[in-house]
C-alpha cells in the first residue's frame, strides 16, 4: 500500500497486516515518525525516507534512515534486512 498522506495507512492499519513499512518525515497531515512508532509497537519493522538531514529521535536510533534520493540497491537491501532476509 502507497500513500501520500496518514490518513489512509491509518484507517487501515488495524485490519491489514504489514511486513514492512516505508516512512516519509513530513506529511502533510503528521509526523511519520509518530505513525513509525505505532508500527513498531505494533511488531513492524519501519524505515524512514527524507530528503532533509535529520538525526533521528530517542527510541528510533536503530531505525534504518534512507535519504533521498536512494539507489535501488540500497532499498532492496534494506527491506530484504528488513524481512530478516540475508543479503547475499
Amino acid at each position: 500500500m502507497s500513500a501520500a498522506d496518514l490518513a489512509k495507512p491509518s484507517a487501515v492499519f488495524a485490519d491489514r497486516h504489514f511486513d514492512v513499512a516505508l516512512l516519509g518525515v513530513t506529511l502533510p497531515d503528521g509526523d511519520g515518525l509518530d505513525f513509525g512508532r505505532q508500527l513498531l509497537d505494533a511488531g513492524i519493522p519501519i524505515a524512514i525516507t527524507t530528503g532533509k538531514h535529520i538525526v533521528l529521535p530517542p527510541g528510533l536510533e536503530h531505525v534504518a534512515l534512507m535519504q533521498k534520493p536512494y539507489d535501488f540497491v540500497v532499498l532492496e537491501m534494506t527491506l530484504n534486512c528488513l524481512c530478516g532476509q540475508v543479503v547475499p
